[in-house]
């Protein structure tokens, strides 16, 4: 069938005999095809759009599979979605549709059957992140040399910049995704610096904190959604805090500015240590398997190659989680104790002016 939204469920229902989701078997075949990585399904889509893949030499096949063109890929897209899942798609913007109306084990199937298409060495591990035209994975060994370039590039952008201010290299990883295989089955994962995974938890818990104080919403202005001449669309979502969005607004200035002084502190205090640990965290939900892997210093990620990713990486594992989490347990609680000292001095001055 061409995908309609409305008939899409049915359809792979329809394709599947009524099971909830595709077997082991239908995925990887017999006995667990993981051996020669390529699910059945993608053999047979690989030998049909590339005929004489399989005869090629390994870095002819790589180069084939890192730079693919986006109309091939489309193919390889459709050819999955339709066997696998019986939904054909006739471009691009119907395979959209059809992406948002999979559940979440189905995409999370999709992706795992394509992974051998884009992964690279014993783990098919995929950096799912932007790279420059003719460059990929292939171009960094380490994760040293992927993370200290994306740096260096970040870098020479902001020295553009009004009020400029040099950063110290330790180590920039901040949730970066992937996906790979470890133990035999399919994972996402976020790569992140331990520093900044602390960094980003206490601003989620600050956020979160301060609606609570002042709670508030969001709501479009008049020029919401409005086309732009770029072929854009104005973003005009403006804040309903009750009558205390100015208040609001100041408790969110303070509060950024504490995590930009809690920043150096944090990442100056693990590059100083220099432990040279990994730590796995294990964030899966149902038809979500999820990693977030964190990285102590920069001299670790030195150890650490894509071709032999979660080898490295258990290497230098440490289980042992508890004094990160009693960190991050003592920086929410000081967190709190400022935020609550802000909030009621903002909160006293405004009753003071009025």
């Amino acid at each position: 069938m061409i995908y309609k939204s409305n008939n899409l469920m049915a359809g792979i229902k329809k394709a599947r005999n009524e099971k909830e989701l595709l077997t082991h078997k239908e995925v990887f075949g017999e006995g667990n095809n993981m051996k020669t990585h390529f699910a059945p399904v993608l053999e047979r889509a690989v030998n049909q759009l590339i005929p004489g893949y399989f005869s090629w030499d390994e870095q002819t096949q790589n180069k084939c599979r890192m730079f693919m063109s986006s109309d091939l890929q489309f193919k390889f897209h459709q050819f999955i979605l339709k066997e696998a899942f019986g939904v054909e798609v006739a471009d691009d913007d119907a395979f959209d549709d059809a992406w948002h109306d999979l559940s979440a084990q189905d995409t999370t199937k999709f992706n795992a059957i394509l992974l051998p298409l884009y992964g690279i060495g014993e783990d098919l591990f995929f950096l799912n992140e932007y790279f420059a035209d003719n460059e990929s994975i292939l171009d960094f060994e380490t994760l040293y040399q992927y993370d200290l370039d994306d740096f260096e590039f970040q870098e020479a952008d902001r020295k553009t910049r009004e009020g400029y201010c040099a950063r110290t290299y330790r180590g920039s990883l901040h949730s970066v995704w992937a996906r790979l295989i470890v133990d035999s089955e399919f994972y996402y994962a976020s790569l992140s610096m331990v520093s900044r995974y602390i960094l980003m938890e206490l601003d989620e818990f600050g956020d979160d904190y301060i609606q609570e104080l002042i709670p508030y919403n969001f709501y479009p202005g008049e020029d919401h959604g409005k086309p732009t001449k770029d072929d854009c669309s104005v973003y005009d979502m403006r804040i309903n805090a009750n009558g205390l969005e100015s208040q609001l607004k100041e408790l969110q200035r303070r509060s950024w500015q504490y995590h930009e002084s809690i920043a150096n502190r944090i990442e100056e205090d693990y590059d100083n240590r220099s432990e040279q640990c990994v730590m796995v965290l294990d964030q899966s939900k149902d038809g979500d398997p999820s990693l977030h892997i964190l990285f102590s210093d920069w001299k670790v990620l030195q150890k650490i190659h894509f071709k032999t990713f979660m080898r490295d990486c258990r290497a230098c594992e440490k289980k042992d989680h508890n004094a990160l989490l009693q960190q991050l347990a003592d920086e929410k609680a000081q967190l709190k104790r400022f935020l609550d000292k802000q909030y009621a001095e903002i909160m006293s001055s405004g009753s003071e002016q009025s």
